[in-house]
């Protein structure tokens, strides 16, 4: 299973090795603790708002957007014209306890994982939570992406690398994460957060006119 750890590979891109993911759905480099646990049960995702949405300080998501549709199929978030835009091609589809995921991946152009984070129900809360427990290196609040609230992040700081992770509140209950890896000949031409933000306004703006 997957565990969310896109560096593995993103390591023919980025020359590093191993993955780690001590906080589930931040896929981040080197030496990671397994996410998942033949032991853990997987959750079935919630259809019930949650009453103590949203928390732990994150904002409230004020119009919801419906992607059913894609959080069932994430590699057809993504318009032919956007992953033409990104040099990438066809994406490797893919799912573990937090809910399914999309690769794309080419050595000119790095790796992008989009993730969904929709099985436990908590939706950007959750990441609020981890960065309120400690769990991350590095925490940014950042401008709402398309009107949505949207988080950067990290179980530890591999911006140097060109590897960031944005969360962005699709709704209380679900988060979407947007991870890239830029390849070596892109990593110091523009910050990977910034490029992980406008590529997860991509994914909203797709998601919004139905792909």
């Amino acid at each position: 299973m997957r565990t969310r750890c896109l560096l593995a590979i993103a390591t023919i891109f980025i020359g590093i090795s191993g993955c780690a993911s001590p906080e589930p759905g931040t896929p981040i480099a080197s030496n990671p603790p397994s996410e998942t646990s033949s032991a853990t049960a997987k959750p079935t995702k919630s259809t019930d708002p949650a009453p103590d949405l949203p928390s732990h300080g994150a904002p409230k998501v004020k119009s919801p957007l419906k992607t059913d549709k894609f959080e069932a199929d994430p590699c057809a978030v993504f318009t032919d014209e956007q992953l033409g835009k990104y040099g990438v091609g066809t994406g490797t589809a893919d799912s573990d306890k937090l809910g399914k995921s999309c690769t794309w991946k080419t050595e000119d152009s790095g790796t992008i994982l989009l993730a969904w984070d929709n099985l436990f129900g908590r939706g950007i809360s959750r990441i609020y939570q981890g960065q309120e427990n400690g769990k991350y290196a590095f925490f940014d609040v950042l401008p709402d992406i398309e009107g949505f609230p949207a988080v950067s992040y990290g179980a530890r700081d591999n911006r140097p690398m060109g590897i960031c992770s944005v969360s962005i509140g699709v709704s209380d209950q679900v988060s979407l994460m947007v991870t890239l890896a830029q390849s070596t000949s892109k990593q110091g031409t523009a910050h990977p957060c910034e490029v992980a933000a406008r590529v997860a306004a991509d994914a909203v703006t797709s998601m919004k006119a139905g792909a």
